[in-house]
């Protein structure tokens, strides 16, 4: 009699698990590709930079990333990640790495990140220096209409970073950023 009462839950999880695996699904929205026109990077592209003394400095993009539109179950306690577009580029010192949230509730505005950092010493920056813009519209970022949800150009800037300003222009992306302690503007190289 054990046997068939513990035979009979095992096939009720099973069916549970089954059932809401495959028929109760939460849909994901995905990052739409219009917004990462403010990052217009893909791997192997060359960023290079050069400041007043005409010192350049090179970025290879080594990584990008796009979360797709997917579902997935609602039985779990998964939800969904907010979707994002995603790039890292290395020189033989630093790191610069960007990304663009589309949020995916009232809670989570878009915005844009920036992020440069020493991979050999870390005394070089104070700390990260990481640079936000939030978009305070509420425009929905998923209709196309919206391509221009950050605007042309966004400018982010936070006084208590060393690298305290980033210009990022949509269709040619991080176009000057400046490092304050050395007082430094570094500005892309047209190719």
């Amino acid at each position: 009699m054990r046997t068939k009462i513990t035979l009979t839950l095992c096939i009720m999880c099973c069916l549970f698990l089954f059932y809401c695996g495959k028929t109760q699904t939460t849909h994901c929205q995905g990052f739409h590709e219009h917004l990462a026109d403010y990052y217009p990077y893909t791997i192997g592209d060359t960023l290079s930079f050069v400041k007043q003394n005409n010192d350049t400095i090179s970025f290879r993009v080594t990584d990008t990333r796009m979360i797709q539109e997917h579902t997935i179950p609602k039985c779990g306690k998964c939800a969904c990640e907010q979707p994002v577009f995603y790039f890292q580029a290395y020189s033989s010192w630093f790191k610069i790495q960007g990304e663009i949230y589309a949020g995916i509730s009232p809670y989570q505005k878009p915005y844009i990140y920036f992020y440069l950092d020493s991979i050999t010493n870390p005394l070089t920056i104070n700390t990260s220096s990481n640079l936000f813009f939030y978009d305070n519209t509420n425009k929905n970022p998923f209709d196309s209409q919206n391509s221009a949800l950050f605007g042309e150009t966004v400018i982010l800037e936070n006084s208590e970073m060393q690298i305290s300003r980033a210009v990022i222009v949509r269709g040619k992306g991080i176009t000057e950023f400046y490092d304050q302690k050395y007082d430094f503007h570094w500005k892309i190289i047209n190719k």
